[in-house]
């Protein structure tokens, strides 16, 4: 596809074009229609309303069957089929650039597409992987710039974002950034963009989200279709960084949702992050139990698009302390999600477990690492473990990664540590910003030092749920019965508790047994 470069007189005839193909279209010349497609194709996609488009690829395939690699690509590309029913074949040559012996570039990015759109994205990045490997070298003099390297770049990182491979979708945009951008074509440069500055807003770190909008501001618009789509893509990264929910819901709601596209479940993200800040917990559970209701693309448990609901349930009851509900949703997410294996952690370290909090804690920087948000995240769960732990030195330990980040904190990303480990940061960390009361944040809701049960209270606990005896318990754990009921009074007075059956039933809450 596109082995020549045909951009020379693309921008100033982009109008010829159209009216050129629908023309012939209307006359029923499909051997002009299929050259326009091949000589054209990503103009005729993203300039041609799509169901009309769609129309005539049909028209077109239905007077010859014979469909050719750039028709095929858009034809699924405007409406998804059913894999088995591609005409994929020993194809030789792919996008841009010549397919692999293994699969062809225009097979991986048909079967991408396809499994993609049907709500498969894990699946899906295999083929982008593939997509990958197999990309032309960007020539820094004679880069392609028929548009294909640009436009699959981006439907990679696209492909990436949903299977919640963030900081491989980053990569995908930023060569999509570098790829030559075809004159008529500029929206394929904003795309990357803007869904990278989504990234950012949601996961990473906001600055350069605001910086990504506005590169993307600054490159000329065109009158593609796709552009009310990225306009509502910024629209969502505006919502991401806003501190104020009232600002926040007033955006959400002058959204116009019928562009929302394949970027839905960043819009669920932003749907119950909105009211979570203003602490509307009500109103982000009637929300989700009405998005959930909707049929969006998606498989369950897999990918970003297929966990982002259960994710959204567990944030919910987390910061309602119903720590068991949470665990349930956690357990419905894909476990290779960045902000999956982040909530479980939290919720480790929330339910008293922090061993097992600083293990997850530490295990997941290789994945967080390159997403300032989450690495924020990651570092205040560490530090309060250690910190309920009454480990003040290891929690120091890790506020000093936060030194390692490219610039000090925000007063917002400072809201992320607990007014203990604010303090702390204040004492021992350099450049540690220095704040006011702050009202919100994710570890203030952890379990303080004097509330955290041991090792041995929380077994003696769950033996205790599983409705052993006082003298079973002793026995089962070689201890006497006046130390027993020792432990059985610290754990009662950290739950809060004056019976064993309200211990039992707030230690349920809490998700401890």
């Amino acid at each position: 596809m596109g082995s020549e470069c045909t951009c020379g007189g693309v921008s100033a005839n982009v109008t010829k074009i159209v009216r050129s193909f629908l023309a012939a279209a209307d006359d029923g010349d499909h051997r002009t229609v299929r050259t326009l497609v091949d000589e054209h194709g990503l103009v005729l996609c993203f300039y041609v309303p799509p169901a009309r488009l769609l129309r005539i690829l049909n028209a077109t395939v239905a007077a010859d069957p014979m469909l050719s690699d750039i028709a095929q690509v858009l034809q699924l590309f405007l409406s998804p089929r059913k894999t088995r029913r591609l005409r994929i074949g020993a194809v030789a040559d792919g996008v841009g650039h010549r397919g692999s012996a293994a699969l062809s570039s225009k097979a991986h990015l048909l079967y991408m597409l396809d499994l993609r759109l049907k709500g498969h994205p894990k699946a899906a990045a295999r083929h982008s992987q593939g997509l990958r490997e197999g990309a032309a070298t960007i020539h820094p003099l004679r880069d392609a710039c028929d548009g294909w390297p640009q436009f699959v770049a981006v439907q990679r990182g696209i492909t990436e974002m949903l299977a919640g491979d963030f900081t491989a979708a980053l990569t995908s945009f930023q060569e999509a950034q570098l790829r030559a951008t075809t004159p008529g074509l500029e929206f394929l440069h904003r795309e990357a963009l803007a869904r990278a500055a989504l990234i950012h807003a949601t996961f990473g770190d906001a600055v350069v989200a605001a910086n990504l909008v506005a590169r993307a501001a600054s490159t000329p618009r065109t009158a593609s279709w796709l552009e009310a789509s990225l306009d509502v893509t910024v629209a969502l990264v505006e919502v991401m960084v806003e501190q104020d929910p009232v600002v926040g819901i007033r955006i959400l709601s002058e959204l116009d949702q019928s562009h929302i596209g394949e970027m839905w479940p960043f819009f669920i993200h932003a749907e119950y992050r909105v009211p979570e800040v203003a602490a509307a917990y009500s109103r982000v559970s009637r929300r989700l139990e009405h998005l959930a209701k909707l049929p969006f693309a998606r498989t369950d448990g897999e990918g970003y698009s297929g966990s982002v609901l259960a994710l959204a349930e567990a944030s919910n009851h987390i910061a309602t302390g119903a720590l068991r509900q949470a665990k349930t949703h956690l357990a419905r997410a894909d476990q290779s999600v960045v902000l999956t294996r982040v909530m479980s952690a939290l919720l480790e370290a929330q339910t008293g477990t922090s061993q097992k909090a600083i293990a997850l804690a530490r295990e997941i920087r290789q994945h967080t690492v390159h997403l300032r948000r989450m690495e924020i995240w990651r570092v205040s769960i560490l530090a309060g473990a250690y910190f309920a732990q009454g480990d003040s030195a290891s929690a120091v330990n890790a506020l000093q990664e936060v030194g390692q980040l490219d610039r000090p904190l925000d007063a917002h990303e400072a809201t992320y540590f607990s007014a203990e480990l604010r303090a702390l940061g204040e004492q021992h960390v350099p450049k540690w910003p220095e704040l006011a009361k702050v009202s919100v944040t994710y570890m203030d809701r952890l379990p303080n030092q004097g509330e955290l049960l041991t090792g041995r209270e929380l077994e003696v606990l769950r033996l205790l749920a599983r409705g052993l005896s006082r003298q079973e318990i002793s026995d089962t754990l070689f201890v006497t019965l006046n130390t027993l009921k020792s432990q059985l009074r610290s754990v009662y007075k950290k739950l809060g508790a004056s019976s064993k059956e309200e211990a039992l039933r707030k230690a349920s809450s809490r998700g401890l047994v």
